[in-house]
């Protein structure tokens, strides 16, 4: 059986449409504001803080990420 679901999310786009567009349309407050309620951060601090993950997991999976993207 097939469940669908469907997420509505509210957020903030925090970069410009494109590569051509630029995003000073935004004070550089606004920007850093914005910045600040990052939910991938946010969850990332929450993780640490409840103790799920650890700096040094974290900087494996960045180290792996780098490898894989070149």
């Amino acid at each position: 059986m097939v469940v669908s679901t469907l997420i509505e999310a509210m957020c903030t786009r925090l970069t410009a449409h494109s590569s051509d567009d630029d995003d000073k349309y935004r004070s550089k407050e606004e920007r850093d504001e914005l910045k600040s309620l990052d939910c991938n951060i946010k969850f990332k601090e929450f993780l640490l803080e409840e103790g799920v993950i650890d700096n040094n997991w974290l900087d494996e999976i960045e180290k792996e990420h780098k490898e894989n993207c070149k």
